[in-house]
């Protein structure tokens, strides 16, 4: 339970940050972190794995504190802002090291292990452009991964499987990278297989 409170701070802090790029229109290099949570190691790496930046976490806790003391040493004319910004302090890095795409043997191994349904939790993270192949599939996760890197979208790989001899239009798909959730309502879809164009 207190890790997935632990968790819940993370992806709420990934959104934020995200939302914040997004807005001003810039892609942040680094997140700085202070207070007490910057204690917590397992917090501060799973920030920087999913918000894939670097965490700087201070090594003084409470910045606030300090703030107040320098806006006052500045409001006494004791230093000059030049003066207090060259100060500065210590801070420990955190490098993300979450894998850019999974491949996992998913059926029917983490419904019966874990409990929960893979297809759906691939689809959440396939949407967050973290691709996830089913059955260890490494090379479908890299060609996913690089399909990604190339649209700037979320990638899936399907197979064509037509059991229709008959009705040659008609088709199965069966996906091997989970799609995202809600392709249609962002995009139409852009297929690579021109017998998939509508």
């Amino acid at each position: 339970m207190i890790r997935a409170a632990l968790e819940s701070i993370a992806y709420q802090v990934r959104d934020v940050l995200a939302l914040m790029a997004a807005d001003a229109g810039v892609r942040l290099r680094y997140v700085r972190a202070d207070r007490g949570m910057v204690h917590n190691r397992f917090l501060m790496q799973f920030v920087a794995d999913i918000a894939r930046l670097e965490v700087r976490a201070s090594s003084l806790p409470e910045l606030s504190a300090l703030g107040v003391v320098l806006m006052g040493v500045l409001g006494l004319g004791a230093h000059s802002a030049t003066e207090l910004g060259s100060l500065g302090h210590g801070y420990d890095a955190y490098e993300p090291h979450m894998a850019e795409s999974t491949a996992v043997q998913c059926w029917n191994s983490i419904q019966w292990n874990c409990g929960i349904n893979p297809c759906t939790v691939m689809s959440m993270m396939s949407e967050k452009l973290m691709p996830s192949a089913c059955e260890a599939d490494v090379t479908g996760a890299v060609s996913m991964y690089a399909l990604q890197l190339a649209s700037g979208t979320p990638s899936a790989l399907v197979d064509w499987n037509n059991n229709y001899g008959d009705e040659p239009d008609k088709c199965v798909l069966f996906h091997c990278g989970n799609t995202d959730l809600c392709p249609r309502q962002h995009r139409r879809p852009r297929w690579a297989d021109p017998r998939l164009r509508g």
